[in-house]
């Protein structure tokens, strides 16, 4: 007996010499049996901004701060205070105050009452202009500043010289240049604004400049079996983001006129779901519609989406297709909540959002994931006539949302929306199925928010405040590797921030990727195939048998007059969807 006990003496004592060395670092208390951790732990928070303290706004697990009275190195060393949920403990800090370095992102750690959760600490400057409204003509644009006090607007017309400009101020905000907040302007050349706070006394300034690099070419496009209705235009740049050579296209459809359907079709592969349709046979079978945009494919990211696709407010497909429904990799289940473009009496929104279990559809102001939608929180039923997911939202409520053209900006919202819990996933997300060339021959896989770094060829749409949609492409002639068919090509596409800049400078508070490389499409009803507006190796030159394949299309429809149903037959009731079309949807 006295030797088990001294041998039961010695094991603990190696026990707790163990732990003793580690630190107890994989030690943690859990809470009294039967509890459960606290869901959303920190209850509110609060920051000092000069002799006053703000409340933070909390979304997910990020907290933001919206200073009036700090910026720049004033935000390096914030007192902030924390109140938490009871059950739930703040770790790091560990206390319920602490002072702060909020000039970037901060992260801040409380226990759940069994796992350490981490909160994402974002701070923000008042905006004392809320935005610029620019009228030219017969134009109007709408823009907000960038991080830089930037206002870059897009316009047609030529007499910049008589622009009418009307600023928007925030509370106890005034104009000191101009000195009133509506005025005529010569914008021939880039003009100072300049406003001031009497809350604080701050001034600031700000540089708002016309891009004119748009040509309308709607007439020019209305050739060879072309009819866009009145109310669609378009326009061409061959100087994209700067490049000489570079060529891209916006289309334009007002509020009040844009009446969208989404074709959907995937088929069932062993280990993945492939895309299965053609775009011309798409474009064929729906004559009375006059525009067209592939969607996102199925099998390029991770967790993989397929694409949500609604008409006349149903889901479209059998019952499993038509929703966002994950990849099931290694038999992980995992969700996400994409990327949405919604159509409501005509006028168009985009937000995160996801068909639940009750088969509607809910919007989401952030991201949403887990191994189960139970976990989707904050969703507002979305009643939508028509709508489709995308892969990306590079531009949210005005804001770019990637900062800098650099791999740790592109990650960063590549986390946010296409999070995962797959461990042996590099680098936070990884394009599966998929390689591109990067720098030239040589053959690699990028991850996610690399590949949205590169220069592509891009179809992306965007919304403005108001309702407009506007659909932009732009044009780079290359293979699957993206590798341009010719060196001398001078249009090289865009990256993901450079298309989304493209959309806010026209307007719009928010834009959705489609999709990439020769994959991103748009295409005018000709009665055939389709008129592409770029160049891709799918398609031009090629007959209806070498095609793009989508999982998702998008279509338009217009006051068109009657064209050929795609099969050489006039069309003389107006649609021509067959019924047994796999294809059109009702």
């Amino acid at each position: 007996m006295r030797i088990d006990k001294c041998l039961c003496g010695l094991f603990f004592s190696m026990l707790f010499s163990a732990c003793a060395e580690e630190g107890l670092k994989d030690f943690a208390i859990q809470p009294e049996f039967g509890l459960s951790p606290v869901e959303n732990p920190v209850k509110s928070a609060q920051a000092q901004d000069g002799t006053e303290w703000i409340d933070g706004t909390i979304t997910g697990r990020t907290i933001g701060f919206v200073f009036r009275s700090l910026s720049g190195d004033g935000l390096k060393s914030v007192p902030v205070r924390f109140s938490v949920e009871e059950g739930a403990s703040m770790t790091d800090p560990s206390g319920s105050s602490a002072v702060l370095d909020l000039s970037g992102e901060c992260a801040v750690t409380v226990s759940d009452g069994y796992n350490p959760i981490k909160y994402v600490v974002k701070a923000s400057e008042y905006p004392l202009l809320k935005s610029i409204t620019v009228k030219i003509g017969n134009e109007t644009n709408t823009g907000s500043p960038d991080g830089q006090g930037n206002i870059v607007l897009s316009f047609v017309s030529p007499d910049v010289a008589n622009a009418t400009v009307s600023l928007e101020l925030n509370d106890d905000v005034v104009p000191v240049s101009p000195t009133v907040a509506e005025s005529t302007q010569d914008l021939s050349a880039p003009l100072p604004v300049k406003v001031k706070d009497n809350k604080t006394g701050r001034v600031k300034e700000y540089l708002l400049t016309i891009n004119q690099n748009w040509v309308d070419v709607t007439a020019e496009l209305n050739t060879d079996g072309v009819s866009l209705p009145d109310f669609v235009t378009v326009f061409r740049n061959t100087n994209l983001h700067g490049r000489i050579g570079n060529k891209g296209y916006v289309v334009k459809i007002p509020a009040g006129n844009i009446d969208m359907k989404v074709s959907y079709k995937v088929k069932a592969n062993s280990t993945w779901f492939d895309d299965d349709q053609r775009l011309s046979d798409v474009v064929a079978a729906n004559s009375d519609y006059c525009l067209f945009a592939t969607g996102i494919g199925v099998i390029y990211y991770k967790p993989i989406v397929r694409g949500l696709a609604i008409n006349n407010g149903v889901v479209s497909g059998d019952g499993t297709g038509g929703k966002a429904v994950p990849w099931f990799h290694w038999n992980i289940k995992y969700y996400t909540c994409p990327p949405t473009l919604g159509i409501k009496d005509g006028k168009a929104a985009i937000s995160y959002a996801d068909v639940l279990g009750d088969e509607k559809l809910y919007k989401f102001g952030m991201p949403q994931h887990g191994t189960d939608k139970s976990a989707f929180v904050g969703g507002v039923l979305w009643d939508v006539d028509a709508a489709v997911s995308g892969y990306s939202m590079p531009l949210r409520n005005g804001e770019i949302q990637i900062r800098n053209e650099s791999a740790a900006d592109y990650k960063a919202l590549a986390d946010l929306e296409r999070n995962h819990s797959f461990n042996n996933v590099k680098e936070g997300m990884q394009i599966s199925n998929y390689s591109i060339c990067y720098q030239g021959a040589d053959m690699k896989s990028l991850s996610a928010h690399l590949a949205d770094g590169e220069r592509m060829g891009r179809n992306m749409v965007g919304v403005t405040p108001n309702g407009d949609l506007l659909i932009f492409v732009s044009e780079r002639y290359s293979g699957t590797n993206n590798a341009l068919k010719s060196e001398s090509d001078p249009s090289d596409g865009s990256t993901l921030q450079e298309a989304a800049t493209v959309l806010k400078e026209f307007g719009c508070s928010d834009a959705m990727a489609l999709h990439q490389i020769q994959f991103s499409v748009v295409s005018l009803q000709d009665g055939a195939i389709g008129k592409d507006l770029t160049r891709t190796e799918l398609r031009t030159g090629k007959s209806a048998g070498s095609d793009v394949l989508a999982s998702t299309i998008i279509m338009f429809k217009g006051n068109m007059a009657p064209v050929p149903d795609g099969y050489g037959n006039p069309n003389t009731a107006g649609s021509t969807i067959h019924e047994t079309d796999p294809y059109a949807f009702d």
